[in-house]
This record gives structure tokens, C-alpha cells and sequence, in this order.
């Protein structure tokens, strides 16, 4: 829970920095979501803006959750999924992929996200 409005200058001081140098590296920076559609005018196309997480679920109640999709209508093109702290205080899931047994966590591009399939702590997979 780090991030306010005040901060998003800091995100146009590293678009300014990428367009300059040029780096070798894709840049990626993952803003709480109340931020995600302003960080990706902030970022001037210069670096990715992606969401902190986002719910196993396409829709339903799950009051505070944000999907995907909801995600991605917000102009976020990635998701950090797993990440310790999630698993540590709010449960958590794993995505199972094709290329490793249990990812603890990644950052997946959006589009990619519905052909993956979730197993919840519970071990349900979605």
C-alpha cells in the first residue's frame, strides 16, 4: 500500500530517463491500482504499467477484488500474481504454467491470463 497521486511525477521522471538512455531493459512499474489508468499517462508510453494483483475470478461479488479485465480497461498491460505478501496476509493462489511446476510469483501480461490456469490455496483449479 505505497503510492499516492503526489508520486506520479516520479513515474514521468523515469519515462524522461528511459527516453533519453534508452535502456537495453523493459521497464515495468506496478502502481497501486487507484493509480494505474493516470501512471500510464504519466509513463508516456516510455515503460509498462501493470496491476499488484488481480482475482482468480472473471467477475462476481467479490467486493475490492479487480479482475483482469478491469485491469486491463484501466490501461494496465501487466499483473504481478502471487507475490509473498498476497499469499502471506490474504491467502493467495499459484498459476500452474507449462514451464515450471509452481510459480511462487511473475508478472504475466494481461492477455495471457485466461489461458492460465489458477489453483487456489484450497487446490481448486480454475
Amino acid at each position: 500500500m505505497h503510492g499516492t497521486a503526489s508520486q506520479l511525477s516520479d513515474i514521468a521522471g523515469i519515462a524522461a530517463v528511459v527516453r533519453a538512455t534508452r535502456p537495453a531493459a523493459d521497464i515495468l512499474i506496478c502502481p497501486p491500482a487507484t493509480l494505474v489508468e493516470r501512471a500510464v499517462s504519466a509513463a508516456g508510453g516510455q515503460s509498462a504499467i501493470g496491476g499488484q494483483d488481480c482475482a482468480s475470478e472473471i467477475s462476481g461479488a467479490f467486493t475490492g477484488d479487480l479482475s483482469a479485465e478491469m485491469l486491463k480497461d484501466a490501461g494496465a498491460a501487466w499483473v504481478i500474481v502471487g507475490h509473498s505478501e498476497r499469499r502471506q496476509h490474504h491467502g493467495g493462489f499459484e498459476l500452474k504454467t507449462d514451464f515450471s511446476e509452481s510459480l511462487p510469483v511473475a508478472a504475466y501480461e494481461l492477455e495471457d491470463l485466461p489461458r492460465l490456469p489458477v489453483r487456489t490455496r484450497r487446490g481448486a483449479t480454475i
